[in-house]
């Protein structure tokens, strides 16, 4: 039978579940807060109903980002960069509170009730610093694509497939060299602890020489996003892993 092995699947969601756990406790924590504070605290009731939809909405946007990113095909590397994005909002939005609260005291104006203001701008922050997170990690959108008369044009579903794999350049590197090491035998495929063993002593290979480090990221941070591309497939009774995708690909890596 091919496909994702259990061990794949349980170790790639057992990585997933702290960095997308904590973004969710974000989240939640700071949107719980400033709901607790605005029904306790009524404003005239337009001002209250905009302010509680806006707490309402960036909370339950925050809370379904994290479900996207659970299942979608970022690896753990990513996520933990994005979550530091969206730490990275709240600390800014927590700063930007402080200063306006700062010039409250020192003027001895009423902009907003403080703790309203610091718990609102930190949740503004954290879905800020989230999209932010989110949007660095495109690769197809930070790229540009190859020119149609490059002599060195790369294939339209090869790039495709690029734009899936992540644009953080070691990952890149490491993922496009297992495909080079599945393109490079005649049948497209190879036993996996054979495989991890090649990745780790190869020559000039991005892997670590350890093969326990080199496996840990074969499965934690690489095979369920080739996987979930549909570049590579398991199968779970022979222990083999086996390249499935467009020939143009293992022509092109093979060249």
């Amino acid at each position: 039978m091919s496909g994702t092995t259990p061990t794949v699947s349980r170790s790639g969601r057992r990585q997933r579940t702290l960095p997308i756990g904590l973004l969710a406790l974000i989240g939640g924590v700071l949107g719980v807060s400033a709901i607790e504070f605005l029904v306790t605290h009524p404003d005239p009731p337009m001002l209250w109903r905009m302010e509680l939809l806006v707490v309402a909405g960036v909370t339950t946007g925050i809370m379904y980002a994290g479900y996207r990113l659970f299942d979608g095909r970022y690896a753990t590397t990513d996520l933990w960069k994005i979550l530091g994005w969206t730490i990275a909002g709240v600390v800014a939005a927590a700063a930007l509170g402080s200063a306006i609260y700062a010039h409250q005291q020192i003027e001895q104006v009423t902009i907003a009730e403080p703790t309203f203001l610091l718990e609102f701008l930190a949740l503004i922050g954290a879905g800020v610093g989230l999209a932010f997170g989110v949007s660095r990690r495109s690769l197809f959108d930070r790229t540009p694509r190859p020119r149609a008369d490059d002599t060195t044009r790369i294939e339209s579903d090869l790039w495709e497939l690029l734009s899936l794999l992540d644009n953080d350049t070691e990952a890149l590197r490491q993922r496009w060299t297992m495909l080079e090491h599945l393109a490079d035998t005649s049948t497209k495929e190879l036993p996996i602890a054979a495989f991890i063993v090649r990745l780790a002593d190869a020559r000039s290979s991005p892997f670590p020489d350890d093969e326990h480090e080199t496996r840990s990221l074969v499965y934690d941070e690489h095979l369920p996003v080739l996987l979930e591309s549909g570049l590579v497939e398991i199968d779970d009774e022979l222990g083999t892993i086996r390249y499935v995708g467009p020939d143009s690909l293992t022509e092109h890596v093979a060249e």
